[in-house]
């Protein structure tokens, strides 16, 4: 819907974790922590002891902080979190540390054999740490909450924090992004659901009552599987692996010059209600902090107020922390070497810099919106505000600016009623998938490469179209002029590509196309098809003389489907070759034998 007081579950989710984890990472830049301090800070907290230097005991104190302020969010929610302590620190084992060290972890744990602490096979639980990507626990299988790890008993805390510290994950912030992205999820479904899921409960009964079928329920909680992560977790850990891996290859493969398609990122400002200015200021932050992408991170380096205010309402993650794109197109299953490989590849293929270029500049453009619909309003403005969950008295000045946290004077109620309005316009303007928009299949990783790539289809469609429809609807149709200047605007952008692949020309399969199947294409890359896209190609592949479902099964599937054709001597082993190597669709000059002129060439 368009309307109403809650964001959602996980858009709140997700805006908390990002606020708390924002605040953590500026309380540690405020002291100067360099990684050194955080490293050696950790290594103090997974044993349990005080860190040698001041700087260092500064940053377990923030930490040590910022956990206790989680335990008080989420017994507020309604959680029952149990207390290990003032010197609780989240563990997180290593399982590439406990696989390339098996004989020094078996030796650690024999030694609670020994003391009779420890009644389980050694063995066996390296083979379930490494199988389960250093989760000691089993997975719960329920649609009623989200999974958290940290809530669960730990089955080796009689291990001291002495002889885990070796084995346990030494990255600082993915360590404790993991703790705080769980108890969010967790916390903010209790909100809305009960902790226990009985307000869930009591809603499935009162369908049942209404006349829901068995069915009807069956596709309920499955759906709800989908939103909270737990669909499809009884997949093997090894397959999981297998899947991220292939899904990693296949970025890298296809979406070498994938920047060029977020050439119309900037107009989805314009559609969300944003000026023809702020997109171009969209445009020129994004080009102009290219740089970046190829900088190590620096937490003394200075910020512009943009990418400050961003950074305190959540719309970014401040960048010590997490990599959107490579997240959202490894589909949140990558773990390990897989993830770091998948991050850097966005980091260089320039996506992960403009993706948050586009978020900054959305910022900027929302907190104008509710000024300028506050104080000029239209005959629109008190809609647009609703659907933000605000009135018109909500926005107040503080000294030339919107007031928008406790900082300018507001209450802390009132702050987060901001912060949720700002990251709602902020969502509808940059393409942010998530679980809601997607089929419920599509969640579940067992299908994980089928619905590679895919998400940001139905992101586009219910971000954007359904945006652009919904007003029109209401009589407001400068969302729609803004969505016509995204096909001009593509055919220019995959004009330039096809330079950079042809090395100077035009690459061979556009040889003889007329203006209509440049529009054709560009209405088409654009993404304005929406989820129709899927039955274009479908019909496509048919008149090339396929079966129509070539078209939809997935990058992998597809590869897989021409290496067949290789063997039966129905494609040439050459082009198959070169279209498998990484990041082939950078360097097609140099396509041997005609492979050019095929159109699976371009991504």
């Amino acid at each position: 819907t368009h309307e109403g007081q809650d964001m959602g579950y996980l858009a709140a989710s997700r805006d908390e974790r990002a606020a708390r984890m924002n605040r953590l990472a500026a309380a540690l830049e405020g002291i100067k922590a360099s990684p050194q301090d955080l490293s050696e800070a950790m290594q103090a907290m997974q044993r349990g002891t005080k860190a040698p230097s001041v700087k260092a005991r500064t940053a377990q104190a923030i930490v040590r902080k910022t956990l206790a302020d989680m335990k008080d969010y989420m017994g507020k929610a309604g959680l029952k979190v149990g207390d290990l302590g003032p010197e609780y620190f989240p563990r997180v084992w290593d399982a590439g540390a406990i696989s390339s060290h098996q004989s020094e972890f078996r030796a650690m744990l024999d030694k609670y054999v020994q003391s009779g602490q420890f009644k389980g096979d050694p063995q066996a639980t390296i083979n379930r740490l490494i199988s389960n990507d250093g989760n000691d626990f089993d997975i719960d299988h329920r649609a009623d909450a989200p999974g958290m790890e940290h809530l669960k008993e730990r089955k080796l805390a009689f291990i001291s924090g002495q002889d885990a510290a070796p084995f346990l994950n030494k990255d600082f912030y993915s360590t404790l992004n993991s703790y705080v992205s769980q108890a969010t999820r967790r916390s903010e479904w209790a909100r809305r659901f009960g902790a226990d899921g009985g307000k869930l409960k009591a809603l499935l009964d009162q369908a049942r009552r209404e006349g829901a079928t068995a069915k009807h329920i069956e596709l309920t909680e499955k759906y709800l599987k989908g939103i909270n992560g737990t669909l499809g977790e009884n997949i093997s850990p090894v397959a999981r692996k297998l899947m991220s891996n292939l899904m990693v290859y296949q970025n890298i493969r296809l979406l070498p010059l994938a920047i060029f398609s977020s050439a119309v990122d900037p107009m989805g400002i314009m559609v969300r209600g944003g000026t023809l200015g702020d997109a171009l200021r969209a445009f020129g932050r994004g080009v102009w902090e290219t740089h970046k992408n190829f900088k190590r991170f620096d937490p003394n380096a200075p910020k512009d107020a943009a990418t400050h205010l961003a950074e305190t309402m959540g719309a970014i993650d401040n960048a010590a922390l997490t990599h959107a794109m490579g997240s959202l197109y490894g589909q949140d299953i990558s773990g390990g070497w897989a993830r770091k490989i998948n991050n850097a590849f966005f980091r260089f293929n320039l996506m992960e810099q403009f993706n948050t270029s586009m978020r900054v500049s959305a910022t900027q453009a929302a907190v104008k919106f509710l000024e300028r619909h506050a104080s000029l309003p239209t005959a629109h403005s008190a809609r647009f505000l609703a659907e933000l969950g605000l009135k018109p008295g909500d926005i107040r000045m503080k000294n030339g600016h919107v007031a928008l946290t406790e900082a300018d004077g507001l209450s802390a109620e009132h702050a987060i009623k901001m912060r949720a309005a700002v990251n709602r316009w902020v969502d509808g303007a940059v393409l942010r998938p998530d679980a809601a928009d997607k089929t419920v299949w599509m969640n579940d990783p067992h299908f994980a490469l089928v619905a590679h790539l895919k998400q940001f289809t139905y992101s586009f469609q219910h971000t954007i179209l359904d945006r652009v429809w919904h007003e029109a609807r209401e009589g407001n149709y400068t969302p729609a002029m803004a969505l016509a200047s995204y096909v001009p605007i593509m055919i220019a952008a995959d004009y330039v590509k096809g330079m950079v692949q042809g090395g100077g020309s035009q690459p061979g399969w556009k040889k003889d196309w007329t203006l209509g199947d440049y529009v054709n294409n560009g209405i088409e890359r654009a993404g304005l098809l929406g989820t129709g896209q899927f039955s274009s190609d479908f019909i496509n592949d048919i008149r090339h003389g396929g079966s129509g479902f070539g078209a939809l099964e997935g990058p992998t599937l597809e590869q897989a489907t021409d290496a067949i054709k290789v063997a039966g001597g129905r494609e040439r082993f050459g082009d198959f070759t070169f279209h498998s190597m990484p990041c082939n669709t950078a360097y097609g000059w140099a396509a041997p034998g005609g492979a050019m002129a095929d159109p699976k060439f371009s991504e």
